[in-house]
């Protein structure tokens, strides 16, 4: 039995449905704008501490946006995905 599927049909990697994924190389596959343009960027963090529903996120979507980045709904208790670069980026759950 296969151990990955992707959701929902088939990722860029593969033009087969449902195939198992698990043996492609992820970390290596490159990561593509909707520009084609190939792009990569070094992991960072950084804290919003505002207060008030959903003040801090409000904020960090401002700040997302002014510098470049795309991100996902928001998904219950999920994360949200953050892409740097114009990305459509699924919930979480869709992932």
């Amino acid at each position: 039995m296969p151990n990955y599927y992707p959701k929902g049909g088939r990722c860029r990697a593969c033009a087969s449905r449902h195939d198992d994924c698990s043996s492609l190389p992820f970390e290596t596959m490159p990561v593509r704008r909707r520009d084609q343009e190939q792009t990569m960027s070094e992991p960072f963090q950084k804290t919003f501490d505002q207060t008030g529903t959903f003040e801090a996120l409000y904020a960090c979507q401002q700040w997302l946006t002014a510098n470049g980045y795309s991100y996902s709904s928001t998904c219950r208790d999920g994360p949200v995905g953050v892409m740097k670069g114009d990305y459509g980026i699924a919930k979480w759950r869709n992932l």
